[in-house]
């Protein structure tokens, strides 16, 4: 595996490049690994970027990345609300510090 992150905004920084850029073995890399979040890996990011064609996945690779929020809601959890350029579509994932790395988590509780 690639160096660890050393931030929460680095974790989440280099799981949403990963999958702007198609890398699903890097994002699920950084996603907590279990079901549930391998799962929402999938389906809300994989199946949409997949379903593109050339020009559309290129496109998207391309496009900038818009930080428009990030919120520690303490010192292992933090929020990060990022915009797509391209479509202005505005998402969020949550980074976790757990067993001494930095995670992504998808998974509501």
């Amino acid at each position: 595996m690639t160096d660890e992150p050393d931030t929460a905004l680095d974790c989440g920084r280099q799981f949403i490049i990963a999958t702007y850029n198609g890398n699903f073995k890097r994002a699920g890399q950084l996603v907590i690994p279990d079901e549930k979040n391998r799962t929402l890996l999938n389906s809300r990011f994989e199946k949409p970027f997949r379903a593109k064609d050339g020009f559309g996945k290129q496109e998207l690779s391309e496009t900038p990345l818009i930080v428009k929020t990030i919120r520690s809601l303490d010192e292992e959890n933090t929020t990060i609300i990022f915009e797509n350029a391209l479509n202005k579509k505005t998402d969020s994932i949550r980074v976790i510090f757990q067993g001494e790395v930095w995670r992504v988590k998808l998974a509501q509780e």
